[in-house]
């Protein structure tokens, strides 16, 4: 699982869109959020947590926070992405108050 990060919300979004609006219903919250950093860079008084998860060269999922919300994952296509994502945030010694993702895979979010 390789874990890339983005400093810049043009260069995520980019990233990120194509696998955010296949599905988009359940994507809602990240894709807004997204959306919303490109349009307002510095609408928050902290630099955003803004990770891609891969494997195999493909986007398995998308992980944003902005303080002092949770960690929002998107649609998960690989679940070895929240521990991925989990580890990068802990290396870093980042502090979160949680996960928020889907209903259908909190029990593995949890």
């Amino acid at each position: 699982m390789k874990v890339r990060k983005f400093t810049q919300s043009n260069g995520f979004y980019d990233a990120v869109q194509d696998y955010l609006l296949a599905h988009e219903a359940e994507d809602c919250l990240p894709l807004a959020t997204a959306e919303t950093l490109v349009k307002y860079p510095h609408g928050y008084s902290e630099q955003p947590y803004l990770a891609v998860l891969e494997s195999a060269g493909k986007v398995v999922a998308v992980a944003i926070r902005t303080r002092p919300y949770k960690v929002v994952l998107s649609k998960i296509s690989d679940f070895d992405a929240i521990e991925g994502s989990a580890e990068d945030l802990s290396s870093q010694q980042i502090k979160v108050p949680g996960f928020s993702c889907l209903t259908a895979e909190t029990s593995t979010c949890s």
